[in-house]
């Protein structure tokens, strides 16, 4: 019951299809690793989270116009071995007069505990007026 991003876009996906693919049981950080030693099943898998990455990418500057996409999770360590390549296919896709950044988060994993954290407060305080005693 996952997203089509967590089972191609994550190190719990690229474990699953490396080993559906191959009959390897490795962790997500051995098959980034394996794509950097030249293995072919995890460089085609790191191609393909490269791939749909940018799709959602795309997808994305469609419906929001977003000025920066920032990527986070595990995968954020091995970004020297797909950030370009999305890099690459966001920028040949897009319309002409699009144009978005695409970082990797600077902090991490706990990007999506702020965001919940983030997430928890606007549901409790909707709106800047409910929040009286704040200077901002």
């Amino acid at each position: 019951s996952n997203g089509a991003l967590e089972n191609y876009c994550s190190f719990s996906g690229l474990v699953n299809r490396y080993e559906l693919l191959t009959g390897q049981k490795i962790s997500g950080t051995e098959v980034f690793e394996c794509c950097a030693a030249g293995d072919f099943t995890a460089k085609s898998l790191i191609d393909e989270l490269s791939d749909y990455i940018a799709m959602s990418i795309l997808n994305a500057m469609m419906i929001t116009n977003p000025e920066r996409v920032i990527i986070y999770g595990e995968i954020c360590e091995f970004s020297h071995l797909f950030l370009e390549r999305t890099k690459n296919i966001v920028n040949r896709q897009a319309l002409s007069v699009t144009k978005v950044d695409i970082e990797i988060s600077k902090i991490g994993n706990q990007s999506s505990l702020i965001g919940a954290a983030i997430l928890g407060f606007l549901l409790k305080y909707p709106k800047i007026e409910f929040l009286p005693h704040s200077k901002i």
